[in-house]
């Protein structure tokens, strides 16, 4: 009986000191990924500051997350085998810290010795007094994991880090400079790219040249290329520039379209003409129902409006676009109504000056049908409207390359490029600022 109480009550123990060791080794495994992760970070700061002076501005937050985070897990891996390696602890050493933390008055601590020593006195006696006292703990309550103090840096460390990348250039007097006309130059064209992008508010590019741009200009200013290959790559781009403008011909088109309708309407209606300008059919329904709501017009005026509305008409009519025609056809009909309904004023006033007169109930239905067409459209106008800033920032992307091009080297063509190879080689040259890039460089892209 007392062979089967000692293997019960060893067993038990056996038990209970593999979780204790087991919650030990996971507690100092988490001390030993924290100080990892601090002083990683305390490394990784000065190393950003150390890349800021040798990496270009535009791969420096690639670079420097890949380093940092390169360090961190570095050295939290060398954290966490350091705290394994320390020695577990021995089992009188796990019954001692079962009972502090119990408060089991040396229970565990007597319970491994007696299993130890087989010739205790009343050993048997001390065994079965002890069995019932040494109840399973709650390892998990009792060994709670903590995060070492040295953790609440953390934050902090990962808050400098972060705003090291955001330094302003000035800062830091020795702020990487690229060495070589090459990078000069990558760096000035990422600059210009940039300010291309913003003014065009975003609008994308295909995917094809929007990566090249960018791995132009980072190799460029990485100096990772010469200009020769920069000059090709240069002209491979502009090609694609080209393409993607002829591919947007159809937007071309339409937007030439609404150009012509919104001139014939410029005079007579200023708010109409802009908003038909800027393909925005939201701006355009608001114009023809403030001219509905409108107190009244002369005879005179109503002819000339008509007009005009018939005449702009007819430059949409004819679009290659359904929706834009059918938009076409009700502005027409309704210059139309307008400019009949004027006539017969004046017809009915004898030739003599008359006062103006609200519009009639069928030339208010017109303008109606003419408002519901248009507000139709507002789709076909926001795809505009983005095609637009596209079409624009292409042309300025294909100047500031044009410049770039004619910097680092590359031969006029005029022939391809028209006049603003000229003036982008003489802005190049001279340096005069990049302000050319973009009245010659979309006549280059045009060209």
């Amino acid at each position: 009986m007392l062979s089967s109480m000692d293997d019960v009550l060893r067993q038990h123990l056996d038990s209970v000191v593999r979780r204790v060791r087991a919650r030990l080794a996971t507690r100092r495994l988490v001390q030993g990924a924290v100080y990892g992760v601090v002083a990683g970070l305390g490394l990784a700061i000065p190393t950003v500051l150390v890349l800021t002076r040798v990496v270009p501005p535009s791969r420096l937050v690639l670079v420097g997350s890949l380093a940092s985070a390169g360090l961190v897990a570095t050295a939290v891996l060398i954290g966490a085998s350091v705290s394994l390696l320390r020695r577990s602890l021995q089992r009188t050493e796990v019954a001692q810290l079962l009972d502090k933390a119990l408060g089991t008055e040396e229970a565990w601590l007597t319970a491994q010795w007696l299993l130890d020593d087989t010739a205790a006195p009343r050993r048997e006696e001390l065994l079965q007094g002890l069995q019932a006292r040494l109840e399973s703990p709650a390892i998990a309550g009792m060994l709670r994991l903590r995060v070492p103090r040295a953790g609440r840096a953390v934050p902090v460390l990962l808050a400098l880090l972060v705003g090291v990348f955001f330094l302003p250039p000035g800062l830091l007097a020795a702020r990487h400079t690229a060495s070589t006309p090459e990078g000069q130059e990558g760096e000035r064209l990422a600059e210009r790219l940039g300010e291309v992008e913003q003014e065009a508010k975003g609008a994308p590019l295909p995917d094809a040249i929007e990566s090249g741009l960018d791995s132009l200009s980072d190799e460029l200013a990485g100096e990772e290329i010469t200009a020769d290959e920069a000059v090709k790559r240069i002209e491979d781009l502009q090609e694609q520039l080209d393409r993607f403008t002829e591919e947007m011909k159809p937007t071309t088109d339409l937007l030439d379209e609404l150009e012509r309708a919104a001139d014939e309407l410029a005079a007579s209606q200023p708010d109409l003409s802009e908003a038909l300008r800027n393909a925005d059919m939201d701006a355009a329904a608001d114009a023809l129902e403030d001219l509905a709501k409108q107190g009244g017009m002369t005879a005179d005026e109503k002819k000339q409006l008509g007009e005009r509305m018939s005449d702009a008409g007819e430059q949409l009519a004819g679009s290659q676009d359904p929706a834009m025609r059918e938009a076409g056809e009700a502005l027409k009909q309704a210059g139309q109504q307008l400019g009949q309904e004027g006539a017969q004023q004046a017809s009915q006033q004898g030739g003599q000056q008359g006062g103006q007169q609200p519009m009639s109930p069928e030339t208010q239905q017109r303008m109606e049908q003419l408002r519901d067409q248009i507000e139709k459209n507002r789709e076909l106008g926001e795809r505009l409207q983005q095609d637009q800033k596209a079409l624009e920032r292409a042309q300025r992307t294909n100047g500031a390359l044009e410049a770039s091009r004619q910097r680092l080297g590359g031969e006029s063509d005029p022939r391809e490029r028209g006049e603003s190879s000229q003036g982008e080689g003489q802005e190049g040259t001279d340096g005069q600022g990049e302000g050319q890039d973009d009245g010659q460089g979309r006549q280059g892209a045009q060209g």
